[in-house]
């Protein structure tokens, strides 16, 4: 199974970028954005993993999560990945202290014994709203994205709302020619 651990957005976050990315869809064709309801902070992907090593994942997420109090967590300004010059993720930033940094490196370190490589580029707290597609004539790509790009920019500090962050989860994802099915595996309560 491919898995991954996640926050979740509340409702209300959720609704928020729900109307962002209404608004961000007319000015590029070539982005493929994320349905809401599947918006989330993936705090580890680990990729394939048999099912039966899910209550031993629940199981170190448990206790890595028993050391770590709540937090708020704060959905702020838009932007892409990895430049302007060639995007290729659109994204909504996440502000949170060093309550969520402390929590993403045990989760890593916990991860590990259990076959799980660390992730070798730094940890950047994102929500990812829209994925940039194939354009097949890269001359086309900033006329395609134009829009789109200044439309991000001018979003830079705009605020979507804070909230609590309460637990963590372990998704299953399924891939369809739909997009993405995340069926919740086990969640761990923070603190």
């Amino acid at each position: 199974m491919r898995c991954f651990i996640a926050i979740c957005l509340p409702h209300e976050i959720e609704n928020r970028l729900r109307s962002l990315i209404e608004q961000l869809k007319p000015l590029s064709h070539a982005v493929k954005w994320v349905k809401p309801e599947n918006l989330h902070l993936t705090l580890k992907f680990l990729g394939e993993a048999d099912e039966d090593k899910a209550p031993e994942i629940t199981g170190a997420l448990r206790d890595v999560t028993a050391g770590h109090k709540t937090f708020t967590l704060t959905a702020h300004g838009t932007g892409v990945f990895p430049n302007a010059n060639w995007p290729k993720v659109v994204w909504v930033g996440l502000d949170s202290g060093n309550g969520l940094l402390a929590l993403h490196s045990d989760i890593e370190s916990a991860m590990e014994p259990l076959g799980f490589n660390p992730e070798k580029r730094a940890f950047t707290a994102h929500l990812t709203i829209g994925r940039i597609k194939a354009i097949r004539n890269r001359s086309d790509k900033p006329l395609q994205l134009e829009h789109l790009m200044h439309e991000v920019q001018a979003r830079l500090k705009e605020d979507f709302g804070s909230f609590e962050t309460r637990e963590i989860v372990l998704f299953k994802s399924d891939l369809k020619s739909s997009g993405a099915v995340h069926t919740v595996l086990s969640k761990a309560p923070l603190g």
